[in-house]
């Protein structure tokens, strides 16, 4: 964004649980300076994991500080992926709840499909639900469990296809259907064995969790950095018209990708399979436009307000 003239990079998505968290930097602060070295878009930053690296960050109300993030190592080698807290969820009014997920971290999502539970037992009663997958950068097939609660039965959500099944032809229904995220990890290995020797072309269908009272009243809030997994939610929901849009359109990331050791203890990360909608739309460099726009303002996160949660909260009202 532009200050004083100059162009700066500011925190949005800082979720609960993560190094920028942890470090006291909130959505609204601009970066300055890593290092000593000064800092400007469009030039990005990378950090190495499991070292440090000091900032110089210009607070909302204008004072300037020196902060330590901390990058912790991985719990896992295989996803070497720093998680923060991946479901908050919290009631905005007796009627509307709030359901936050920063990521769908986990290949199979176990845990993140757990917290999903806790997350909607939690808004128990409420007949209003805000999603916010704003800063939502994706991750494994954890989002299933979410597009569950959006709808009572079995949906077919869309399908990855590689290009070896594209070339010698398919019909999607007959595609190899994952419609379940299991409850247990013991059952990890059985999924390893269902899932080695088929060919990666896989459909996605709902769970069928059954009736939720806040179905047909919810707000999806997402934004430019609404990636991946989180784009394929908001195209599910928007397509079923199981949700409202709201925020800024999403940059439109979305290929099924596979991890590759490359030795020297480095992954490599490849698309292998392209993902479509169950009608058709592949997401990849088009995104989601939101049906209500909705900026971030750095003005009013001053006055601490999140204009775009307030949109959600109105156009949640009105349902």
């Amino acid at each position: 964004m532009g200050v004083n003239g100059t162009e700066r990079w500011m925190f949005q998505d800082v979720h609960q649980g993560g190094p920028a968290y942890a470090a006291g930097i909130r959505p609204g602060d601009l970066l300055l300076e890593c290092g000593g070295r000064e800092i400007r878009p469009p030039e990005d930053l990378n950090f190495s994991i499991g070292e440090s690296a000091n900032l110089l960050v210009e607070k909302l109300h204008g004072s300037q500080q020196i902060v330590k993030v901390n990058l912790p190592m991985p719990k896992s080698k295989k996803h070497p992926v720093t998680a923060p807290q991946a479901v908050h969820s919290e009631r905005l009014t007796y009627d509307i709840g709030l359901l936050k997920v920063a990521m769908f971290p986990g290949a199979i999502g176990i845990d993140v499909a757990k917290d999903i539970d806790r997350g909607i037992a939690a808004l128990e009663g409420c007949s209003r639900l805000i999603v916010d997958l704003r800063g939502n950068t994706g991750g494994g097939i954890g989002g299933l469990r979410l597009m569950s609660y959006l709808t009572p039965g079995k949906l077919e959500v869309g399908y990855s296809l590689t290009r070896k099944r594209r070339e010698r032809g398919y019909r999607r229904e007959e595609l190899t259907r994952f419609g379940r995220i299991p409850s247990h990890k013991s059952t990890l290995l059985w999924l390893a064995a269902r899932y080695a020797f088929v060919e990666k072309s896989i459909l996605v269908v709902t769970e069928g969790l059954g009736p939720r009272k806040f179905h047909g009243r919810v707000v999806l809030l997402v934004n430019e950095h609404t990636a991946s997994a989180g784009e394929m939610v908001s195209a599910f929901a928007e397509e079923n018209n199981l949700a409202v849009i709201t925020g800024t359109k999403t940059p439109g990331r979305l290929l099924s990708g596979s991890a590759f050791k490359v030795g020297h203890g480095y992954i490599l990360g490849l698309p292998v399979a392209a993902y479509l909608t169950w009608q058709g739309r592949m997401l990849e460099n088009n995104g989601i436009v939101p049906k209500f726009q909705a900026d971030l303002s750095r003005d009013a996160l001053r006055e601490g307000r999140d204009t775009q949660l307030e949109t959600a909260v109105e156009i949640a009202k009105n349902m």
